[in-house]
């Protein structure tokens, strides 16, 4: 497993995010999220939630679903899942995958501060979407993940010295 300091964090999300914001992904749209457990996983929702966009995310098993894709025009994904996902979204949806060369470039080209409220589109409200299960589930503001996240923090005792681990399924 690789480690992915916060501030490695902060600056690739912050290069992801401006390439988002500059395909037109802010508060209203949403962007397609297609990972395996990887540093680019977690790198790319981040990424999104700067930008001010939703989420969309989609079962790497399971790329070819054919459910509600909320409208979005972008996806970000890798070279293990980017065939088995082209064809979501036919034609409507561009799929940056991140370890492919040009938009590694694009993405290196990008300022690594942090993306402020200047740099979006448009203003991001609480009420905007901020994560879209799959499966049509109903989806998650930006304030009910903040006050999910204050939930979780004081129930596990999260300060600046924790350390998490990404959970999943057995065998992922």
């Amino acid at each position: 497993a690789t480690e992915l300091t916060y501030r490695e964090l902060d600056a690739a999300s912050s290069q992801l995010a401006r390439v988002l914001i500059d395909r037109g992904c802010g508060p209203g749209s949403s962007v397609l999220v297609a990972f395996g457990r990887s540093n680019d996983a977690v790198v790319s929702r981040w990424a999104v939630l700067k930008s001010g966009a939703a989420i969309v995310a989609l079962d790497p098993d399971h790329p070819d679903c054919t459910g509600d894709i909320g409208g979005a025009t972008v996806g970000l994904t890798d070279s293990a899942f980017a065939d088995a996902v082209r064809g979501v979204g036919a034609g409507s949806v561009e799929w940056l995958p991140l370890d492919d060369g040009a938009v590694a470039a694009e993405l290196e080209a990008q300022s690594p501060r942090p993306v402020t409220y200047a740099s979006r589109l448009q203003p991001l409200k609480g009420t905007d979407t901020a994560f879209v299960p799959a499966g049509g589930q109903e989806s998650i503001s930006y304030d009910a993940l903040a006050a999910a996240v204050d939930r979780a923090k004081a129930a596990l005792a999260v300060d600046y010295e924790s350390v998490t681990l990404h959970i999943g399924a057995a065998g992922s």
